[in-house]
């Protein structure tokens, strides 16, 4: 193999999607996720001979799940911080003939085919070179954070991405040497610190890495630009319905309904420090999807059985299941037809809210999810969820 991809996937950062407890790197892009796309895009470049991914051990089955048919060399199981997991990812790949190892980021999807071929080739005549844009903005000096005491040059200064080459021999040799005993931040400083030279090449500022909900956002806006489509689509239809009687459960019971919380005399409350039994409207949407998928599925309350760290918020374990299940057959959701029957339930105010709320958490516009409220008295002290999902699968 002379070229290698050694893609860090270490990553224990949730906070692109908070609504979950999936790290950046396996959270949804429609059909895929992030970490598929990433590999697929190195996959599908013909100087790549082959891809290693390093992972956090708890994270193996999201890894299967997101990877299971692409085909890769098996993954190792990294270290606390991202240096020591690209060093183990240096040290596993000795086995082989390696000339090549891209170094890659598993946050960063827009790389670009260009820049990965254009390290390649520059790889030809140099140890080590990196993707880098220049950042041409007007920055200041400021010990004190509160007065300005110079202005920077910000000519000469650019922003280090991944992918990044190396000659594997060149820096087996460091790390042989220096090891670990140094405080490196990544294999550009180990490079600096040994005086080999770093070549630079024009990166994309598209290439973001995605660490906070603006970040997948806008990565989740960029890919649906270039998206591939489903071949031939498979539509599956699945219907969820949920149904809580307030007059026969508990007065001081606390229930959701997509993340509005409230208890048995009708009152809703956006906020509420009790802990929450069920949320009726994503457990029907659970069900919903999990039958168009031809899953079973456990009710919401033995979920939270099994899984007691998690027992407060019956949402978030949801919606990761839901996640799960739609990535690992690359599933997108076409509509979903929402009715909500109740009486005296005042929650029309709340339509927007939570329409947005469902739309935000399951990747999916707006205007794919449909929202009915309708107050009727022939259901009693009933609340009545009723749920009707589309997912497209591909053939």
């Amino acid at each position: 193999m002379k070229t290698v991809v050694l893609i860090n996937a270490t990553n224990k950062n949730t906070e692109a999607d908070k609504n979950c407890l999936i790290p950046n790197q396996y959270l949804p892009l429609y059909n895929s996720t992030v970490l598929r796309e990433i590999v697929l895009r190195f996959k599908n470049n013909s100087k790549v001979d082959n891809i290693l991914c390093v992972i956090n051990k708890e994270d193996y089955e999201l890894y299967k799940e997101s990877i299971e048919d692409v085909g890769l060399l098996n993954p190792i199981i990294g270290d606390c911080d991202s240096f020591s997991s690209i060093v183990r990812g240096f040290r596993a790949l000795e086995e082989f003939d390696v000339e090549n190892v891209i170094v890659h980021s598993a946050l960063r999807v827009f790389s670009g085919d260009e820049v990965i071929t254009g390290i390649i080739e520059r790889l030809e005549f140099c140890d080590a070179v990196v993707s880098a844009v220049q950042e041409k903005v007007n920055l200041k000096r400021s010990e004190s954070g509160y007065i300005v005491e110079d202005s920077i040059n910000s000519e000469y200064l650019w922003q280090v991405q991944t992918p990044q080459g190396y000659k594997f021999k060149v820096i087996m040799d460091l790390i042989k040497r220096y090891g670990e005993e140094d405080d490196f931040q990544d294999i550009v400083s180990l490079c600096e610190h040994a005086s080999v030279p770093v070549n630079i090449i024009p990166g994309v500022k598209s290439n973001v890495k995605i660490l906070t909900q603006d970040d997948y956002k806008l990565a989740f806006s960029l890919f649906g630009m270039n998206a591939r489509p489903l071949s031939c689509g498979i539509v599956k239809i699945g219907s969820g319905i949920e149904i809580y009687n307030f007059d026969k459960n508990d007065k001081n019971d606390c229930i959701s309904l997509f993340g509005l919380q409230m208890l048995s005399d009708l009152q809703v409350k956006k906020k509420n420090s009790n802990i929450i039994k069920k949320d009726l409207g994503f457990c029907a949407v659970v069900s919903a999807v999990f039958g168009a998928l031809g899953e079973t599925v456990l009710g919401c309350t033995e979920l939270a059985d099994k899984k007691s760290d998690l027992v407060k918020n019956i949402p978030l374990l949801c919606f990761r299941h839901v996640v799960h299940f739609l990535y690992k057959k690359r599933g997108q959701i076409g509509n979903l037809d929402i009715n909500i029957i109740c009486n005296g339930l005042n929650i029309i105010e709340y339509r927007e809210t939570i329409k947005k709320e469902i739309a935000l958490i399951l990747n999916v516009s707006v205007d794919k999810i449909s929202l009915k409220i309708e107050n009727n008295s022939k259901c009693c002290d009933d609340l009545i969820v009723q749920v009707a999902c589309c997912i497209n699968l591909p053939k």
